[in-house]
């Protein structure tokens, strides 16, 4: 029987991994899409990281300056 409770060490550092990734990587692309980076954090609840992607392919980004000029 599968015991729940001792799922192993290299299982628990890839789960802190993409706990740490994850949001960074959306805080970048926040940023990137000239929004607060802090909305990245959304990312570590599962629907959050869902609703943010969509809010991000399908808002219109601020244009950057070297866009304008």
């Amino acid at each position: 029987m599968l015991d729940m409770m001792h799922i192993g060490v290299p299982a628990l550092i890839v789960a802190l991994l993409y706990l740490v990734f994850q949001p960074l990587c959306f805080w970048k692309i926040c940023q990137k899409a000239g929004y607060n980076g802090a909305w990245g954090l959304l990312s570590v609840v599962p629907i959050g990281a869902v609703g943010l992607l969509g809010f991000l392919a399908f808002s219109d980004w601020p244009p950057r300056a070297k866009d304008v000029a």
